[in-house]
């Protein structure tokens, strides 16, 4: 009787093991998104084709397209838990009316995100009513500096990101050493040279006249654009900056 119970309680533990199953970590999220499906609210919410929602991860920085406008923030990982905060967007209007409306329930969906999972290849963003599927993307090419078209996407000032407004804010460089752009208000034309640290512009003007929302936005860009910049190209993402961490980010026209 007394080995019979050993083997039996033997038995037990053996089977009890045997339910445990190890509990997968979540896969590094670091890379290109699109989303190809979402809920928002307990919704699910209507794609677009011709608009898609795309989603870039990487070494604590969040961006994107949201169908209409790019956007950008902040994110951290902890096990299966991501938290994404500090989100800022461009502020374009875009036709028609379902893109701003997609547009508003992802921004809005995306700030209740809590975890993360992969389901097979794709990622998956979930949390109180909502649930981001996307697929992964190849990265984008690196952009050059000279011939591309800069976008202006967010204002930095220290710590603080801030979206742009007013009227598309280009820059575009040219292998002669010229340059020519639009602070959203005004436009500016000037010249610059390459130094050991970075860019330096050699002359700049600008003409036009801003009101009085944009004033801050135009002072930023000429502040920069004067002074002798950092350049650093990511991908499709170009930050200019000067000392004082103030700085501008552009994303290259697709």
């Amino acid at each position: 009787m007394k080995r019979t119970a050993i083997v039996l309680v033997t038995l037990v533990l053996v089977a009890a093991c045997g339910d445990v199953r190890p509990i997968a970590e979540p896969l590094d999220p670091t890379g290109g998104w699109q989303l190809v499906a979402g809920m928002v609210d307990g919704q699910n919410i209507t794609l677009i084709d011709s608009h898609p929602v795309t989603l870039d991860l990487n070494d604590g920085v969040i961006g994107g397209t949201s169908a209409c406008n790019s956007y950008g923030g902040e994110y951290t990982v902890d096990g299966a838990t991501i938290t994404v905060g500090n989100i800022f967007m461009t502020e374009m209007a875009c036709i028609p009316q379902e893109v701003m409306d997609l547009e508003s329930q992802y921004l809005g969906g995306m700030v209740n995100v809590t975890s993360y999972a992969m389901d097979g290849t794709n990622l998956v963003l979930s949390g109180n009513g909502v649930e981001f599927s996307y697929e992964p993307v190849d990265a984008p090419p690196t952009a050059e500096m000279m011939g591309t078209v800069w976008v202006l996407e967010t204002l930095i000032n220290g710590e603080t990101a801030s979206s742009v407004g007013g009227e598309r804010a280009t820059l575009e460089f040219f292998s002669d050493g010229s340059f020519l752009g639009s602070t959203g208000c005004r436009n500016l034309a000037g010249h610059y040279v390459e130094t050991a640290t970075g860019v330096a512009t050699t002359d700049l003007t600008v003409a036009g006249q801003c009101s009085d929302d944009l004033a801050a936005q135009d002072n930023s860009v000429v502040t920069v654009l004067e002074g002798d910049y950092m350049v650093e190209i990511e991908g499709q993402s170009m930050t200019l900056t000067i000392a004082g961490n103030e700085g501008l980010v552009y994303r290259a026209e697709s």
